[in-house]
């Protein structure tokens, strides 16, 4: 696995992790506006709840995201073909995220499909798109699944089952500048 590779996934996924959790904590409070300040810079996040959705708009100094939970969440409009809606899903929340040079959206989803067919599927279409596979892993019985490639552009998804279903979460990450 290639060092950069590697970073990048963890930065993705730690940006998307961090924001979707601020933003769902700030409107689980009925809504309102912060603006946080740290060492890396300023960030201001509103959020609103209307009673079946949840919307967190985070706006800062190096990038820009949007989180949306619950009944409202859709499959972002701006997905790659190499990363289309899964068929029959039902999305629970939509993490999007851009800077300068790169965007980022974490899809978290359910489907009564077994963790190995959400999987075989997104397997396919990054390979189709020429992804390299980085990694793929089993543990018990979940799957992930993470594909990079030469152009910035790649994918991760993580599929288990929970409560009868399969849940997963599908982050996309390419590269805009």
């Amino acid at each position: 696995m290639k060092a950069g590779i590697s970073a990048r996934w963890l930065s993705a996924r730690s940006l998307g992790a961090g924001c979707l959790g601020l933003g769902l904590l700030l409107a689980a409070c009925g809504g309102s506006e912060r603006t946080v300040t740290t060492d890396d810079g300023t960030a201001t996040i509103r959020s609103s709840d209307s009673g079946e959705t949840t919307t967190a708009t985070i706006t800062g100094d190096r990038g820009n995201g949007t989180v949306v939970a619950g009944s409202g969440a859709k499959w972002p409009d701006d997905m790659p073909g190499w990363a289309p809606a899964y068929p029959g899903a039902t999305v629970e929340a939509v993490f999007s995220g851009s800077d300068a040079s790169s965007s980022s959206s974490v899809t978290s989803f359910t489907t009564s499909d077994a963790p190995d067919k959400v999987i075989a599927f997104y397997k396919e279409r990054a390979a189709g798109a020429g992804l390299n596979q980085v990694s793929e892993m089993t543990t018990n019985d979940s799957r992930v699944l993470i594909a990079s490639g030469e152009d910035g552009n790649g994918i991760s998804i993580t599929a288990g089952p929970e409560e009868g279903r399969t849940r997963a979460s599908l982050t996309v990450s390419r590269k805009t500048g």
